[in-house]
């Protein structure tokens, strides 16, 4: 790779502070520091290149031979973590990371920029930290912000492969091919033994007017809101009849890759990009002490349950026939915040029922067993029985009185006009 003087300036600047090179071995130790920080498979430096950049920032030229020695020992002599790799067809070196892979750096950056607990000074400090372990090329591929708007907890790891994919699209100017799942409530059997479906529930596949299932859409924007990643797309071929612009809940995305099609261009893409961005960034409360309540939900009210609360949902106690749109089954839920979820609830109609907790018998034999660990603040479930038993128990009267209380303040107003017959 043929290095401008620009570049040769720009990576000798980049050196770390302390670095000296008085010795044979401080010789050897700043070879690894170029290679580790400015090589990768696809960006190899030649011998010359090494020599240039030393040349640079410590005034002094070493021998090609001396250089060439060097990089041969290295090859030969991994170090922890790392392997110096010699590029096909003598284009150079490059240094292979064997600690972290660009992906799970790209990860953990999103975790890192994600979290509600870390303060602005200890997110960067750690998202600094990380790009130590990739190429300064490998850095400009993690390009991509998350908007986060609340605290999260992704359970999910494909959900994370599939946000690299979107922000790999975003980044070569390419659409998103993928799939859109639907995710309904199944209490079905597997098996002789009459197994449950994992979860009690099954995804699938939705298509289009024409039977299609494939989508091709330009990425605007990505977001973090209620627990969940959405991504906001555009399409002139407007799916279903829908708005050329949909918000797309990214676990509901499958088989994701990265399209060959470019992405749509133009004034009303551009407009429709910063409209994203604003109303993803900006959307949101805070979050506060939550609580567990149980929910009894109807077949039909499935998916919007999955839409609020994700698909790790795990349903129970089935009450009805499979294929009946009016059987039910209960779900142990997470709120952070009380009131945004009265509004959820408000729209579910009679679909979704705050119901009393189960008893602890029930509890114990449950598919629970996570959250009920998260509320107790233990593993020992068995022993805090009573105690999981008496916070549930708060939870669902507290919840119970102010979503009355919601309610009789929403339908106030409509009482005083006379519109609607005070009971």
């Amino acid at each position: 790779m043929a290095l401008s003087q620009d570049d040769i300036e720009d990576f000798a600047s980049l050196l770390p502070p302390e670095l000296s090179c008085n010795s044979p071995r401080e010789r050897l130790l700043c070879i690894v520091e170029i290679l580790k920080r400015f090589s990768d498979e696809r960006h190899p430096l030649s011998n010359a290149n090494i020599r240039a950049i030393l040349k640079e920032r410590f005034g002094e030229t070493p021998a090609e031979n001396t250089v060439g020695g060097d990089l041969r020992a290295l090859t030969n002599n991994g170090f922890a973590g790392i392997q110096i790799r010699k590029a096909d067809h003598n284009r150079g070196f490059w240094c292979e990371r064997s600690d972290f892979t660009t992906a799970d750096v790209h990860l953990l950056l999103n975790a890192i920029r994600s979290s509600h607990t870390l303060t602005m000074r200890q997110s960067k400090r750690l998202q600094n930290g990380l790009l130590d372990h990739v190429s300064l090329y490998q850095e400009d591929d993690l390009d991509g912000t998350v908007f986060v708007n609340e605290r999260m907890q992704p359970e999910d790891k494909k959900v994370f492969k599939t946000v690299q994919i979107i922000f790999r699209a975003m980044k070569e100017g390419k659409r998103v091919h993928f799939q859109y799942s639907y995710v309904s409530m199944s209490n079905a059997r597997k098996g002789n033994k009459g197994k449950l479906v994992a979860g009690g529930h099954e995804r699938r596949i939705l298509s289009d007017d024409d039977g299609n299932t494939w989508r091709d859409e330009t990425p605007l924007a990505v977001a973090y809101i209620g627990g969940n990643y959405y991504v906001e797309t555009y399409s002139s071929k407007k799916w279903r009849g829908y708005s050329t612009v949909q918000r797309l809940r990214v676990d509901r995305m499958v088989n994701t890759k990265v399209s060959d099609k470019p992405m749509e261009r133009g004034k009303e893409v551009k407009k429709a990009k910063a409209d994203a961005e604003a109303r993803l960034k900006h959307r949101g409360a805070n979050t506060k002490r939550g609580r567990y309540l149980f929910l009894r939900t109807r077949s039909d009210r499935s998916n919007f349950m999955f839409d609020r609360f994700g698909f790790n949902l795990q349903f129970d106690q089935f009450e009805g026939d499979a294929d009946d749109p009016a059987s039910t089954a209960l779900a142990m839920v997470h709120i952070s915040e009380p009131f945004m979820f009265y509004r959820w609830l408000t729209a579910a109609g009679d679909g979704v029922v705050i119901v009393r907790p189960p008893l602890p018998a029930m509890l114990l034999s449950s598919p629970w067993q996570d959250l009920l660990r998260e509320l107790l603040g233990s593993a020992e479930i068995n022993n805090d029985w009573q105690k999981a038993t008496d916070r549930l128990n708060r939870d669902y009267s507290k919840t119970i009185e102010e979503y009355l209380a919601y309610l009789d303040r929403a339908r106030s107003p409509y009482k005083t006009k006379g519109i609607l017959p005070i009971v």
